[in-house]
Formats: C-alpha cells, structure tokens, sequence
C-alpha cells in the first residue's frame, strides 16, 4: 500500500496593494500579527501602469508591493488565509470600497501559487470558495509564466527568483 507523503510546508506570499499609506500600515500591522514577522518584501511599484481595473473601486493610484513571511505554512491553510484577508480588506474599506486589496498565496521550490476568489478554467478548486491559481514555475535559472500570469508579476520575476534562492537555502 502506497505511504501518503505530507506536502513540504511553503514560504507565505502577499501580493498587498493599496490606495493609501495609512491603510497599507493597518493592513501590514494585522498581517504581522497574525502570521509572523516579514521576511522580505518586493519594492513598492506603481499598479495603474498593469491595468485600471481597480481605479472605480480604489481610486486612481495603487501601490502594490509582495510580502514573503519568515513563518513557513502548511499550504492546505491557503483557502483559510484568502478568507482571513477578505475579511481584513472589508474591515480597512471605506464607504463599501477597498482600500487595500490583499491576495494570499505561497512560494514553494517548484512554483508561486495565489490564492482567489476567482474561478477560471486554469484555477484548482480548494473549498470555501477559493482556488489556487498557478502563477509561475520556477526552471533552473528562469521563472517560467504563462499567458495567464499577472504582468506586474511577470515584472518582479527577480525578486521571485531571489526568494525561491533564499528558501532552497534555509532548507
């Protein structure tokens, strides 16, 4: 009989964006309660340049920037962690409108993972409403995206690249 192997436990991931310094700050404040210190963060980058998406919603700037905790994860907790972080978005929301839009996810040595609400056909189903979306690959040398893949995310491959280093190290 076949022995089930545990998955390996991964680096947690944010994608944080925001309309203001104020909210980011509150927002960064619940995270590092709730999941730990940072380990490392992605310089802060302007989003509207990606897509105007979010303007009606938060306004016509958002910074966003990704967030790595130094706490490892059990990654079957990922639906849980996208439904804390919606809760934390409706609690920073101002008139019914976000203020800061957090998208949970993990990086573990093969690949970066999101976690949304959100369905489409390349998306995994995990229960409670959210799915894992594969956003990436890590090669030897290369993050490998898809047509899929969020540009803005595309656009910090180095970063993924020097967290995923760092993670195979520390191991």
């Amino acid at each position: 009989m076949a022995q089930f192997k545990k998955p390996e436990k991964a680096l947690l991931l944010m994608a944080v964006m925001h309309s203001s310094k104020a909210s980011l700050d509150r927002a960064m404040a619940e995270l590092i309660k709730k999941f730990g210190p940072v380990s490392t963060q992605s310089k802060e980058f302007d989003f509207t340049k990606f897509t105007q998406y979010y303007n009606p919603e938060m306004g016509k700037k958002q910074i966003k920037k990704y967030v790595v905790f130094e706490k490892l994860i059990d990654r079957s907790k990922l639906a849980d962690i996208r439904l804390f972080t919606q809760k934390l978005e409706e609690k920073l929301s101002k008139n019914k409108k976000r203020t800061v839009n957090i998208d949970p996810g993990y990086i573990t040595k093969e690949a970066v993972i999101l976690g949304t609400l959100k369905e489409r056909a390349h998306k995994i189903y995990l229960g409670k409403g959210v799915f894992a979306d594969l956003q990436a690959l890590f090669g030897k040398n290369e993050l490998r995206t898809f047509d899929y893949t969020f540009a803005d995310l595309k656009e910090n491959a180095e970063f993924f690249m020097h967290v995923r280093k760092d993670f195979l190290l520390k191991r």
